[in-house]
């Protein structure tokens, strides 16, 4: 077992399948790495490395807009939103994370845009890609359960005191 290593070289190493989940080196990985890399999206234990690494490396924006089932379903989860541009940016890029039924992890994009065009208005688009499953990496984009979302937030208020907003699945 490897010793010292932060929990982000472990949960790369277990991710990246160098390591199994103890922390011990998988000599496998050796033999063919770009294959035994490729797993990350077919086993459980290395998607929820790779959310664990996503959220130490990124942590999400608890302000960001984000999906839920409805009705609510105990065995999803709700999307969390990682920051890829600056705090405080007008334009604001996220990699977007869900855990989907039967522990397969959905990845995807949404991108805010405020106050560019007409002060005091923010659109905001959100889109699944791609989920990892057990039986591989498969494209969602606009697929049932995961659609293209937009929402519009509109400051009525100048000092921000009271916000009207819109939700458009698509």
């Amino acid at each position: 077992m490897l010793t010292g290593l932060g929990p982000e070289l472990h949960d790369l190493g277990v991710a990246l399948g160098i390591l199994d989940a103890a922390g011990e080196l998988r000599a496998e990985w050796f033999a063919n790495p770009l294959a035994q890399a490729g797993g990350v999206f077919r086993d459980r234990g290395r998607r929820d490395a790779l959310r664990d690494l996503i959220g130490t490396l990124l942590p999400a924006d608890p302000t960001a807009p984000t999906a839920s089932t409805t009705p609510p379903d105990p065995n999803v989860q709700t999307e969390s939103w990682h920051p890829l541009t600056g705090p405080g940016a007008a334009h604001q890029v996220f990699l977007t994370l869900r855990r989907v039924a039967g522990g397969g992890l959905a990845l995807g994009l949404a991108v805010r845009v405020g106050g560019v065009a007409v002060p005091g208005v923010t659109v905001t688009f959100a889109l699944g890609l791609v989920e990892a499953a057990d039986d591989g990496l498969h494209a969602i984009v606009g697929a049932p359960g995961s659609p293209v979302r937009a929402r519009i937030d509109v400051t009525v208020d100048p000092s921000g005191a009271s916000r009207a907003s819109r939700s458009t699945p698509r």
